[in-house]
């Protein structure tokens, strides 16, 4: 079971309001607010994928790019000591720094 709606990169999490009897959703991970609503289980992913098309359309109308909820760049903040082992280790083993630690948190989460 899963309160996750995903369409075109983007996510939602759905909640529902017992006083209203209505599902509520935002598109998450975006500094824009988009949000929707559905009374009925059927309705809230239709009107999640249409919040997110009128999203890009409307920033395309306007000029503006919309924002993709991840661009697969963080920064990563760790001890002088661990950074140093981990370069280390990656110049070992030939590679970057970049592509070890992206292979730890593959390996991690099980990509």
């Amino acid at each position: 079971m899963s309160d996750i709606l995903e369409y075109k990169g983007y996510q939602a999490k759905i909640t529902f309001d017992a006083e209203a009897k209505q599902l509520y959703g935002v598109i998450a991970d975006i500094s824009d607010h988009v949000d929707f609503i559905s009374s009925s289980v059927n309705g809230i992913e239709k009107e999640f994928k249409k919040a997110v098309d009128d999203y890009v359309a409307f920033c395309e109308e306007v000029g503006k790019s919309p924002e993709k909820p991840y661009n697969g760049v963080f920064q990563v903040r760790t001890s002088p000591e661990a950074h140093k082992r981990l370069v280390q280790e990656a110049r070992r083993n030939g590679s970057t720094l970049n592509s070890l630690v992206d292979a730890l948190l593959r390996a991690h989460v099980a990509l």
